[in-house]
């Protein structure tokens, strides 16, 4: 992300996508939910030339709301394959809704689509900081010349082992 790109996401989700995109000098425009969830269309509607990446989280924090898997099936379609979608899935453990998606497989087929986990909620592991990310060789290449060398500890490693 470069200065005034643009960063696409909800105005009502985890902080950390505006804290980030502030860091990065981004413009992060937040879309209204609608009925309590990611409005995807709206999103849709807000890409130009300029979006650099689209944040989801689904189950949305803090609504718990979510969209469905036919919703981010269609939506990926729409979505031009050299933009990168963030699908952040922190709370996806809890889901017990038959049409939450089954975003590996949508990974799969949209290559620009990346999923963000952690073991922090559903495994109680929240003091250790470990997560990971699920996403195409190349996006996983741009992970690893931006994260910091040694991001955790041997501790949190074994944790998550």
């Amino acid at each position: 992300i470069k200065p005034n790109d643009k960063i696409i996401t909800s105005d009502l989700t985890f902080g950390q996508y505006l804290h980030n995109g502030i860091i990065e000098s981004a413009n992060v425009v937040g879309t209204p939910l609608k009925d309590g969830k990611f409005d995807l269309n709206n999103i849709l509607q807000e890409i130009d030339d300029t979006t650099s990446l689209i944040w989801l989280c689904n189950p949305n924090n803090p609504t718990g709301t979510y969209f469905t898997h036919n919703e981010l099936l269609e939506f990926l379609k729409k979505v031009p394959s050299t933009i990168p979608v963030a699908l952040d899935e922190a709370y996806g453990e809890f889901v017990t809704a038959h049409d939450f998606p089954k975003s590996l497989e949508l990974q799969e087929e949209f290559k620009n689509l990346f999923v963000l986990r952690t073991f922090s909620k559903a495994y109680g592991l929240a003091s250790m900081r470990i997560g990971y990310v699920i996403g195409s060789e190349n996006i996983i290449e741009k992970f690893n010349i931006v994260k910091p060398p040694f991001n955790i500890g041997r501790l949190s490693e074994i944790s998550a082992i």
